[in-house]
């Protein structure tokens, strides 16, 4: 009679752990997430009448919010009849209030001339099985000789 009532008890806690590792897997993958939000899309172009020359920077400013801590894997393209990759790079900003901060991109040089927009994605991993993606984009901005 033990040896019933022991596997009974037995039976119970693995049922139970079964579906508290389900109830964690559901959550890992429904539950929705919010690691950052941008106030001022698109974002506006910082350099003098929104032209940039090949070779030089491109600067805009980005309003956002992060909610959680965690890194980024950013990827930049530029934008117009065309997509142009640019860059793929880590990083991490630290999450907190609302903050502003001028970003620079490089603009290589062999970028055709013409009106572009930048959009920058950036994929987060808040837990084993998913993965969110936030992106934003700035204004047109002009690339010029």
């Amino acid at each position: 009679m033990k040896a019933g009532k022991l596997i009974n008890i037995f039976s119970a806690v693995v049922l139970a752990s079964w579906l508290i590792f389900l109830g964690q897997i559901f959550w890992w993958i429904y539950y929705p997430v919010n690691v950052v939000d941008f106030y001022n899309e698109p974002c506006p172009i910082l350099n003098t009448d929104g032209k940039v020359k090949r070779g030089e920077y491109v600067e805009f400013l980005v309003d956002y919010r992060k909610f959680l801590n965690l890194p980024a894997q950013i990827s930049r393209s530029l934008v117009n009849d065309r997509v142009i990759t640019l860059t793929c790079e880590s990083g991490s900003q630290r999450q907190g209030n609302r903050k502003e901060t001028v970003v620079r991109v490089f603009v290589p040089k062999n970028v055709w001339l013409g009106k572009y927009k930048l959009i920058t994605t950036m994929t987060y991993k808040p837990n084993p099985l998913r993965e969110v993606q936030e992106s934003y984009e700035t204004d047109w901005f002009e690339v010029v000789e």
